[in-house]
């Protein structure tokens, strides 16, 4: 997917995928942000069994469809980013394209938890709970903390 800034820039975002070494494990996907020459990765954590891989950067990626959408919606997100740098910041670097990327999973990660807290105060435990589980199951995944300490291990 090219992305274009202006006239003398843009910025190209590119869907990988590394293979496992072992042919029954998982390999996983990432996104390579290419601007002004700087090329940087995006990790989402995605891992997909070696088999599933199609091998092509257009849609379907996968041969599993639920993995489709989710690379989808990390596409928008990272365009959304891209068009937000160009109005705020127009000598933006592949860096920060990451880290807004990065940015927008977190903001989500604290919206759940809002909602959990919501639903904690008007006596509704468990679906708070299940709220809370989720979102430390998106932090988990993203930030790789510790499910026993809840630290960055």
């Amino acid at each position: 997917m090219e992305i274009h800034g202006s006239k003398s820039r843009k910025t190209s975002v590119r869907l990988k995928f590394v293979q496992s070494t072992n042919n029954s494990g998982k390999g996983r996907i990432y996104f390579q942000i290419i601007r002004n020459r700087w090329v940087r990765q995006f990790n989402p954590e995605i891992k997909i069994p070696n088999s599933l891989w199609l091998g092509n950067e257009e849609n379907p990626y996968t041969s599993d469809e639920d993995v489709n959408k989710e690379i989808d919606w990390f596409f928008s997100q990272i365009e959304k980013c891209i068009n937000i740098l160009e109005y705020t910041k127009p000598e933006y670097t592949a860096d920060d394209v990451v880290k807004c990327i990065s940015d927008i999973s977190q903001s989500l990660v604290n919206y759940i938890m809002k909602i959990s807290d919501r639903l904690s105060l008007s006596g509704r435990e468990t679906s708070s709970k299940h709220y809370s589980s989720l979102c430390k199951r998106i932090t988990y995944n993203t930030y790789k903390h510790c499910p026993v300490c809840n630290c960055l291990c």
